[in-house]
């Protein structure tokens, strides 16, 4: 199967070559691009380095002057980027300076779209600050941003008639909270709050409000599992007094597995054994989990496809030694290979949909190639260090 991997990345890597100029976000453009063709280049192909070099100016060009502050389609994830170059000696701190001197800025709206209940990883707050985690938590003239953040976190946080603390989900169409609503999925929402909190906890950056929150959250979580009847742990969203809980997907967005390893990297910090054994037990649960009833997986992206469900499980192989997990990483990404197909030089996957086959060509990171390029980087080397961006990092 490894050569099979190496064959689609190298023809991933190739159809990039000619590709159109894309915005320049991260998760929905160019950054993200370029993130794959750095690990492409590290790994297996040092003497395409100017092509990347190339790509990077018009990158740092075209990036210039973005107002829109999120992570998914905007400068905290174009920063995220330049923070990591810099980080690996690929970017000079003067360049680095220059390019993101806009953090401060991007603080200031995190705090406005807190302040609004708009704490959403990829739309909104949390993807905001886990930029400015990743890149500034260690310099003082941040650290009262993070302690004001952590305290928004808390401000929008309610307590159910039973005392259970929780944070209302934030509605992006109407822009509003939903009062009684709270949203299950790492991507947008309560396990990306804890592992921002958790990160906090990691880097010493305001420790006790932070893991305050966290125990608070997952507190929260343990309530709600096994509330389905199903085969999942835990719904997809729930509404305050209802007893109607919607089953989630198998994905990295929403459902067991991408709550699970939050949980699981929690324990670990933590260092309680209970925790750990209880989110060993709910993703060893997810490796039983792969008809598409069960999963609602269509295709091969990271997002919500096999190649994200693969890459969760490897992180999980290479935390554990666990066979189950190994033997999962390897099904997933066995169907992973099934739905990547390339048609006219372009690297794309195929989607199945109930009653029909169609093709879809994705230029997004989270539910196109140069994201399932990167699983199967980490997948043939051992290379996690570029999945900060998903929220999966150590």
């Amino acid at each position: 199967m490894k050569e099979e991997i190496a064959s689609i990345l190298n023809k991933i890597y190739s159809s990039f070559q000619n590709r159109d100029a894309l915005p320049p976000s991260l998760l929905q453009g160019e950054a993200g691009y370029c993130l794959f063709e750095k690990f492409y280049v590290q790994h297996f192909d040092n003497s395409s380095i100017s092509k990347f070099q190339d790509n990077l100016q018009n990158l740092a060009e075209n990036s210039i002057g973005i107002t829109y502050p999120t992570f998914c389609n905007g400068k905290a994830g174009i920063n995220w980027f330049f923070s990591y170059l810099n980080k690996n000696e690929i970017l000079s701190k003067s360049d680095w300076n220059m390019l993101c001197d806009d953090d401060m800025k991007l603080a200031n709206d995190a705090i406005n779209f807190l302040k609004q209940g708009h704490y959403d990883f990829l739309h909104g707050a949390i993807g905001i600050a886990y930029h400015l985690l990743y890149s500034r938590g260690h310099e003082d003239i941040y650290q009262q941003f993070f302690h004001d953040f952590i305290d928004g976190l808390q401000k929008i946080g309610k307590y159910h008639n039973n005392g259970e603390f929780f944070i209302p989900d934030f509605n992006r169409s109407r822009l509003e909270p939903t009062a009684d609503k709270i949203n299950f999925g790492l991507a947008h929402g309560i396990p990306s709050i804890i592992k921002f909190c958790l990160q906090c906890y990691k880097q010493k950056v305001c420790i006790e409000k932070a893991k305050k929150l966290v125990l608070q959250l997952v507190r929260l979580l343990k309530n709600y599992a096994d509330k389905c009847g199903s085969y999942c742990y835990f719904p997809t969203s729930a509404t305050i007094g209802s007893e109607k809980f919607e089953p989630s997907r198998l994905g990295w967005c929403y459902g067991d597995l991408g709550i699970g390893i939050i949980i699981y990297q929690t324990a670990i910090a933590f260092n309680d054994k209970d925790l750990e054994n209880y989110a060993l037990k709910l993703l060893m649960h997810t490796t039983n989990r792969r008809t598409l009833a069960a999963t609602s997986v269509y295709d091969a992206d990271v997002c919500h496809g096999a190649s994200g469900i693969s890459h969760i499980y490897n992180r999980m192989w290479h935390y554990t030694n666990d066979e189950n997990f190994k033997n999962a990483r390897d099904y997933w990404m066995k169907r992973t290979l099934e739905m990547a197909i390339h048609t006219d030089g372009v690297a794309g996957y195929k989607t199945y949909y109930p009653g029909t086959n169609s093709y879809n060509t994705s230029y997004s990171f989270l539910d196109g190639p140069a994201s399932i390029g990167l699983t199967f980087i980490s997948y043939l080397t051992g290379d996690f260090s570029w999945d900060y961006c998903l929220m999966l990092n150590d």
